[in-house]
């Protein structure tokens, strides 16, 4: 790629005029697409397999100098994460579960842009957040759709500093457990040390803040497995990892009832939009504080634009809004 002319903008292509293209990205994307037709062809010559030809394509396409911008300006600043490093955990991710490969490259790059947002790692070792390929029903393919694991929601309560506590686990036949709930609420759980403590029987998330307050929300099995057959759209994630799952699970009812953080809700919505197989589209990036003090600044004092003589011409009623001299 580095032997092609990054020339889609407009400015100077051949058979273009000098003023441009309104559609910058379209161009971008043509552009883009051109070039990764004639590396496959290339190294289809030379012999790659097409999962290394798959796995060459989507490297081209995100480390691209665009690509690479948009991550970083999603990455949180304080946790010292960079979008070289996320982009190595989505080309080391499709190497491990190449079914992403058959994903779309933009519902790639969208769970990419999600998880740089929160800041979590796309790594299967820490567990914070994934990848999970799945079939589009409206768009006809498959699309990489971004899930948070439940380490990453406690990652992401921890970073709160209104959060002093915050736990999930399972319940086993053996142990000794009691959950009230209402004014006088109490969870108790003594894990039985024996060396078969038997099978999960329930999970719990608690939370427990700063002030005092403790929150908690509990859930049998039986009501985990309902909830796995009415929402999920994969079994096979349920079927390899569903404590896992299930700890989740009820991470993410604990935010409906526990504000803990912005990061924190909006990482349980995404995981909910995921696991039903809702789509999720590239997020918006979010606004740089000085963007948001530039609105602020304009919402409060209004401008309709400079004073006549500077810089405008000032159109006399009835001139019909012509400028003179305009032709």
């Amino acid at each position: 790629m580095a032997g092609h002319v990054a020339d889609w903008r407009g400015e100077a292509g051949p058979g273009r005029s000098g003023s441009g293209d309104a559609r910058p990205g379209f161009l971008f994307a043509a552009y883009l697409g051109r070039v990764l037709r004639e590396e496959e062809e290339t190294m289809t010559e030379q012999g790659l397999s097409p999962v290394r030809l798959a796995v060459r394509n989507l490297r081209v396409f995100l480390d691209n100098k665009q690509v690479i911008e948009q991550v970083s300006r999603a990455l949180p600043a304080k946790l010292g994460l960079t979008a070289e490093r996320m982009i190595r955990q989505v080309i080391t991710l499709v190497q491990v579960n190449p079914e992403l490969l058959e994903c779309s490259h933009t519902s790639i790059l969208a769970g990419l842009i999600q998880a740089s947002q929160l800041g979590l790692e796309l790594s299967g070792v820490l567990g914070q957040a994934y990848l999970v390929p799945r079939w589009d029903k409206r768009r006809q393919c498959k699309e990489a759709v971004f899930q948070t694991g439940y380490r990453g929601l406690i990652n992401l309560a921890y970073r709160s500093n209104r959060v002093l506590l915050f736990t999930a686990r399972e319940v086993y036949a053996r142990d000794h457990f009691r959950a009230v709930y209402g004014s006088n609420a109490l969870l108790e759980h003594v894990p039985d040390l024996g060396a078969e403590p038997g099978l999960p029987t329930a999970y719990y998330a608690l939370v427990k803040l700063r002030g005092g307050e403790c929150d908690f929300e509990v859930m049998s099995r039986s009501r985990v497995e309902q909830h796995a057959a009415r929402f999920a759209t994969t079994t096979a994630i349920w079927q390899n990892h569903f404590d896992e799952m299930a700890k989740k699970t009820c991470c993410r009812r604990l935010a409906k009832h526990c504000p803990i953080s912005v990061d924190y809700q909006s990482a349980s919505i995404l995981d909910e939009y995921g696991e039903a197989g809702v789509g999720q589209g590239v997020p918006e990036q979010r606004p740089s504080r000085s963007e948001q003090v530039g609105a602020e600044l304009l919402e409060a004092f209004p401008q309709d634009g400079p004073p006549p003589g500077e810089g405008e011409v000032e159109v006399a009623p009835g001139d019909g809004g012509e400028v003179p001299g305009s032709g």
